[in-house]
């Protein structure tokens, strides 16, 4: 089962989209993700005239969207920072 997980993780990283140069002036959206160890953010850009769109309060429509991704970063958590929850983690 994780030699089926690997893989598949492989495959949806190697047709992961190219990052691209941001448009500057338009919106930027970023998602964060932490765990006990390390943190990451996306950064996205919809395309010209395009915005950000809902389904509800809560929840992104990905498709109409159509958010291209303009950067990744991530990093390991220092040692004073393991101790953070999860949601003082992402908002740091």
């Amino acid at each position: 089962l994780q030699w089926l997980a690997f893989h598949e993780l492989k495959k949806l990283a190697s047709e992961s989209p190219f990052l691209a140069i941001p448009r500057l002036g338009d919106a930027l959206t970023a998602f964060f993700d932490a765990s006990w160890s390390a943190i990451c953010v996306t950064v996205c850009q919809p395309p010209p005239g395009g915005a950000l769109v809902w389904k509800s309060k809560s929840t992104i429509d990905w498709g109409a969207s159509k958010l291209r991704v303009v950067a990744f970063m991530s990093r390991q958590l220092k040692d004073y920072e393991l101790n953070w929850t999860i949601p003082v983690k992402e908002a740091y």
